[in-house]
């Protein structure tokens, strides 16, 4: 589970699809959350380009 920015900014350059389950917003702060689902964002439309 990602806790904190540095531990979300770990998703960049990812080469798999990255999933965020739906209950993870509950157990960070909202600004984690939104940073988390922007990078797994990019790193999937990355992903699906490559592919």
């Amino acid at each position: 589970m990602t806790k904190n920015r540095a531990a979300a900014d770990r998703l960049v350059g990812l080469r798999v699809p990255v999933f965020v389950d739906h209950a993870f917003a509950d157990h960070v702060s909202h600004e984690t959350a939104s940073a988390v689902r922007a990078l797994a964002d990019g790193t999937n439309s990355m992903f699906r380009k490559a592919g």
